[in-house]
């Protein structure tokens, strides 16, 4: 997979995370659309941990094994520098909001921003859960990475990793909870970038459209018959949205979608402000206009994706120095 196919999944994947994200709590949400976001939330996180653990593997994997903490500095630099950003602003809203409601305005505001961290419950912004767990798996993505290299320890470190997702660690603290979780998809992003010329694929476009739509949505829906465990079905879902996003980067980027290619390229920086977008939305759109799902729902979702991409431009424009605050880098997968 090649440069174009990544930045197309991930404009993919930040769609469907958008998506997932525009719904209102308390709308009268139409049922087949919380049953498709249901079906969306299956897999799209784990797709994002799967095109990291790609992209970490396809650029790291002919340096030596000891990455150096230079690694980890520009992980703390590109990832969690802007999410802590972010995360300022939301908690400067949340203070103003208290202070507008005369509420208490104790240390305990200050002790919850200093655990973010640590602990998920402590995020304004409950979804920047994945950034840490991301960083937190960088840590440890030169054990992973040895174990690629050492072909003996490929097994091992496999079933290792299904068991952690089959029986998780409920351990809050450092997001290990999540990491047990969602590991197993970071290592086989690593796996498939590995594999990825074995994976078998139809030449044609038509066909290979066909192909996608016909065995996804039979494997979707086989499993929703199945009477699995919730955690094995939770995993099969996951693997099977993976691989659907995974074919359809592939066969689209033979139809030039433009708007892919500049959605996957501001796929953080839409991670990281859709958040105020939705809010702006609900708070007018449905909390003071009382618009309705079919017109709110729309527009938290273009404004979401739209919105974060003009931002990143106008201060890459305005103030360029400042863009390594919002994520903004050049030349990165």
């Amino acid at each position: 997979m090649i440069m174009q196919e990544i930045v197309i999944l991930r404009g993919i994947g930040i769609i469907l995370v958008v998506l997932g994200h525009s719904d209102i709590v308390g709308q009268n949400t139409p049922a087949t659309f919380l049953y498709l976001e249901s079906m969306v939330y299956k897999f799209h996180m784990p797709l994002f941990m799967f095109i990291s653990g790609f992209v970490f593997y396809l650029t790291n994997h002919q340096k030596s094994v000891n990455l150096s903490t230079e690694f980890i500095w520009k992980k703390l630099y590109r990832l969690i520098l802007p999410a802590l950003v972010v995360l300022t602003l939301a908690f400067s809203a949340r203070f103003i909001s208290l202070y507008i409601k005369r509420a208490d305005l104790g240390p305990q505001l200050i002790i919850n921003f200093v655990k973010m961290p640590l602990y998920k419950e402590y995020l304004p912004i409950e979804f920047f859960w994945f950034i840490f767990t991301l960083f937190y798996i960088f840590c440890i993505s030169n054990i992973l990475l040895y174990c690629v290299k050492q072909n003996t320890m490929l097994i091992v470190i496999s079933i290792t990793l299904i068991i952690f997702c089959l029986w998780p660690v409920s351990v809050e603290f450092l997001y290990i909870r999540y990491i047990s979780n969602y590991l197993i998809y970071f290592w086989l992003g690593m796996l498939s970038c590995l594999g990825i010329s074995r994976i078998p694929f139809v030449g044609s476009v038509s066909m290979g459209s066909l192909y996608v739509a016909t065995f996804f949505l039979a494997g979707f829906l086989t499993l929703s018959f199945l009477n699995l465990p919730t955690q094995i079905a939770a995993i099969l879902y996951a693997i099977l949205g993976i691989f659907m996003c995974l074919y359809l980067a592939i066969y689209l980027k033979r139809f030039r979608i433009n708007i892919l290619n500049v959605i996957g390229q501001y796929s953080y920086q839409i991670f990281l402000i859709s958040w105020f977008f939705h809010r702006i939305i609900e708070t007018i759109g449905y909390k003071t206009f009382g618009l309705n799902y079919f017109i709110t729902f729309p527009l938290s979702l273009c404004l979401a994706l739209l919105g974060p991409i003009f931002i990143t431009k106008l201060i890459g424009w305005k103030s360029p120095k400042l863009a390594f605050l919002i994520g903004q880098q050049k030349n990165v997968i």
